[in-house]
């Protein structure tokens, strides 16, 4: 059972392709998503959603090889949100776990405000798969954070973080390194050729962590270029619509950037395909701790890639021929070179990405999370 921090759809993120891939091992996979809260009843539809998760409400989504029992529910506030939000937030779901649960059920959290629920929660094994740096994105809940952190290295099963720098906020557990993979049908045999189209994109969450202005001033740098952004927004206090900074970018490009929202996994590859460079232009400072899923699907269709955070540009967790760039004037420069690469590293990109398929990724972290099995070392962690 997964307790999610985000919700089933868009079915995109790391916690999906697990699930599916412990559906095509043969496990029945309950899928508890992240709670709406009470701002939901501004509208007719968001108070019945409200009230219908309040007690848990299931549905099933069919993955290849079977289906996932998802559980949509509620609570008072984010757990992040103090106190109020906390308890609210700890009571319903642990209220949930424990009628979905059985003792042998492995249990897997993902948000740190939801560990009080699952460690109360009789179950074989209870994991803590850690895929953000909780502190950077959320700094005035650090404190809180840590704390958890403290009691969750004492109290987990096992601890499995995506990148290696999260391990340290974990000083009394066993930590496992599984980073993040791609789906074994989006890696292309062989590159595309490009379209020429002088086109970027950008497939990601679209939040505080999404640099607008850097690219705002790369558009304004390369005015025969254009930028095409799929993906949900979630900036705080703006719910799916964007921030006035993404505005800005939307509306005084000349027409030159589109936002298009969530593609489909289905629709990804040709998504990426259409485009002649693509990007992570992201914050650095809010983009530490991950191991970003998009690098891995920009690398399965071959595509030139320029990001802004140093960490997806460093040997141990970038494809062949990531480009780094620091300013907007360095990100065009960039652009412009990617775009005119030889072939020969967009097929050392694919060749990459094929070495990082979800299928393998899950070997490497179910013998963690559900069998508990360790290969020794002198460092105390295990990296994939």
């Amino acid at each position: 059972m997964f307790a999610a921090k985000s919700p089933w759809s868009p079915a995109i993120r790391r916690e999906h392709a697990l699930a599916q891939e412990a559906v095509a091992a043969g496990h029945r996979v309950d899928f508890v998503e992240q709670p709406v809260d009470v701002r939901a009843l501004r509208s007719p539809r968001g108070a019945y959603d409200f009230a219908r998760g309040l007690r848990g409400h299931a549905r099933q989504q069919v993955v290849p090889g079977g289906s996932v029992r998802v559980w949509s529910r509620s609570t008072v506030l984010p757990g992040h949100r103090g106190e109020v939000g906390r308890s609210s937030n700890g009571l319903l779901l642990q209220q949930l776990l424990r009628r979905v649960t059985t003792p042998e059920s492995v249990l897997v959290c993902q948000a740190p405000w939801d560990w009080h629920a699952v460690r109360s929660t009789p179950a074989r094994r209870r994991v803590f798969d850690c895929t953000d740096d909780w502190t950077a994105l959320m700094p005035h809940r650090a404190a809180m954070v840590r704390d958890t952190y403290a009691r969750i290295g004492v109290e987990a099963d096992e601890v499995i973080v995506v990148n290696p720098s999260l391990a340290e906020d974990f000083p009394r557990a066993r930590v496992t390194v599984v980073r993040n993979g791609v789906l074994s049908a989006l890696v292309r045999d062989e590159p595309a050729s490009r379209p020429g189209a002088r086109r970027m994109a950008y497939v990601g969450t679209l939040s505080e962590r999404f640099d607008a202005p850097l690219l705002a001033r790369v558009l304004e740098l390369l005015p025969d270029w254009s930028l095409d952004l799929y993906g949900q927004c979630r900036y705080a206090g703006h719910g799916d619509e964007p921030a006035p900074e993404l505005q800005q970018l939307l509306d005084t490009a000349d027409g030159r950037v589109r936002w298009h929202g969530v593609v489909s996994r289905e629709q990804l590859g040709s998504v990426l395909d259409a485009a002649d460079v693509l990007v992570v232009a992201n914050r650095p400072e809010l983009s530490q701790g991950q191991s970003s899923m998009k690098v891995f699907d920009y690398a399965a269709r071959g595509r030139p890639i320029v990001t802004t955070v140093p960490q997806m540009a460093d040997a141990a967790d970038a494809p062949p021929g990531t480009r780094l760039a620091s300013t907007a004037e360095e990100f065009a420069a960039m652009v412009v070179e990617a775009s005119e690469e030889p072939l020969a590293t967009a097929k050392e990109r694919i060749a990459w990405a094929a070495s990082a398929a979800w299928s393998s990724r899950w070997r490497e972290w179910s013998a963690m999370a559900i069998r508990g099995e360790y290969l020794s070392d002198d460092s105390g962690q295990r990296g994939a």
